[in-house]
């Protein structure tokens, strides 16, 4: 039954690997896997954390207790070994140790209460590898615990035979002396190994706060940088009628604005890509510091809009300084001569559309507007593409001349519906639509809802020793 419950599962090793966390899912990143492999060797038990892959399941819970069974005999989880199986797509967890680790106190209802009480509400929020650190941790805690306490019995018990043998023989102050030292440097140990475990658990905690709070801030300022955006692009739009010779310390104080905000927009690339790696609480200060100078800019970015619409004459918050005012009648001075040039060219084309209407009298007479550069161009052929380009230049100049030839008769009619002409050239615009490529977090919800009880329901010890294989066979420890 064990060998055809773990044929299921071919990409199993047939003996227990080398590395401690056999992660077949790929969801533990490079670095995560590294602390974890470093903090498994320094534990003072053999540990092995297999993580099954994503879209492998055993299915039931007694199918899951099964294939545990089969791979802690497979492997040899005997003596002070403890193994943990993770099914991600089962949601289900189970631990199985030794029995000198179950002599300990690591039995089955010990790993039920420590599964439940530190894997299942990391795993919930997807913090798989607190998750299994954790999980070691509190294996590491109770052996700890154990040896401590049998290091106090055997002690209590070397005192009671001491008292004995004192009724005997004289005392020996000495021994005493040895006893008591003994006591307290175990009592030290025991001090700095809860100690180092509270460490251990404030530093995860103020991670976590960090990295909630690192995000918040991240969100808030978003916001904030996009209405900051939206004023330094008044601002620069607003400032390409600005003359820098007339307004120089208004054009310093553009420039030195833009370039801050070209610094934050730069600063929040790097945060985001940051982001995306997971280390955005390694940059709260950055953040605070960037929170800082947006105070500063927002307000600035008011003042030096109004300041750049005053100057060029646009909707200002002051009054108009008597450069701005001039600079505005400058400019509605182009627009009036630009005018006149465009009524001017409107008066040239009737000219040409009448020289066009008389033409046809004429046994042959070339329309004046063809003379002009726009549509006069004589052939040459300088173009190093002498086959095709020659070609094309001599049709077009070809198809030109036939159209001037019909153009005679369509002047007549154009000019009944008419008075004046006008040209428009109408170019293809080619827009390129794309969506946006991004990873959808999908899988799992870590809860307690379903059919299957989930994480919380599916931890367990198990009885291993003898029933998992003997002696230190079974592949590397």
């Amino acid at each position: 039954m064990a060998r055809d419950i773990l044929d299921t599962a071919p990409f199993l090793s047939p003996t227990a690997p080398r590395e401690h966390v056999v992660d077949y899912s790929g969801r533990i990143d490079q670095k995560s896997d590294r602390e974890l492999e470093s903090y498994i060797q320094s534990l003072n038990f053999k540990a092995k954390v297999v993580i099954l892959p994503s879209d492998f399941s055993t299915g039931s819970m007694s199918s899951f207790d099964s294939f545990c069974r089969a791979l802690a005999q497979k492997w040899h989880v005997n003596g002070e070994r403890f193994i943990l199986v993770v099914d991600l797509k089962g949601k289900h967890v189970r631990g199985l140790s030794g029995n000198s680790l179950q002599g300990q106190g690591v039995d089955s209802s010990f790993i039920s209460l420590l599964i439940k009480d530190q894997f299942v509400p990391h795993m919930k929020r997807g913090e798989l590898s607190e998750a299994i650190q954790n999980t070691l941790a509190g294996v590491q805690a109770k052996v700890a615990e154990s040896k401590s306490a049998s290091s106090t019995s055997s002690l209590e018990t070397t005192n009671q035979r001491d008292h004995v043998s004192s009724m005997k023989v004289p005392p020996d102050h000495a021994s005493d002396k040895n006893s008591s030292a003994s006591t307290i440097q175990i009592n030290i140990v025991l001090i700095l190994v809860l100690g180092i475990i509270v460490v251990i658990w404030v530093l995860k905690s103020q991670k976590t706060r960090q990295s909630n709070q690192s995000q918040k801030l991240f969100d808030e300022l978003k916001l904030r940088l996009a209405t900051l955006y939206e004023r330094a692009d008044a601002i620069g739009q607003a400032s390409e009628f600005l003359n820098p010779s007339e307004s120089a310390d208004l054009a310093k104080d553009v420039a030195n604005f833009f370039n801050r905000v070209g610094a934050l927009s730069a600063t929040q690339s790097k945060l985001e890509t940051m982001k995306k790696k997971g280390s955005l609480s390694e940059s709260y200060d950055q953040l605070r510091k960037i929170q800082k100078m947006v105070d500063v800019l927002e307000p600035e970015s008011d003042k030096l809009l109004s300041a750049v619409n005053a100057a060029t004459g646009g909707t200002a918050k002051i009054s108009e300084s008597p450069e701005a005012v001039a600079l505005r009648f400058e400019r509605e001075a182009e627009l009036a001569v630009q005018k006149d040039k465009d009524k001017e060219t409107e008066e040239k084309n009737r000219e040409y559309a009448e020289i066009r209407r008389h033409s046809k009298e004429e046994r042959f007479r070339r329309p004046t507007w063809s003379y002009e550069p726009t549509y006069y161009q004589p052939v040459v052929y300088t173009d190093p593409w002498q086959s095709l380009s020659n070609w094309m230049v001599m049709w077009n100049q070809m198809e030109l001349e036939n159209r001037m030839d019909r153009m005679n008769y369509e002047m007549d009619q154009m000019q009944r519906n008419s008075d004046h002409l006008s040209y428009n050239t109408s170019n293809n615009s080619y827009g390129d639509g794309g969506g946006s490529w991004g990873n959808d977090s999908g899988g799992s919800s870590w809860g307690d809802s379903g059919g299957d009880s989930g994480w919380g329901d599916s931890g367990g010890g198990d009885s291993g020793g003898g029933d998992f294989g003997g002696g230190d066979g079974g592949g590397s420890w």
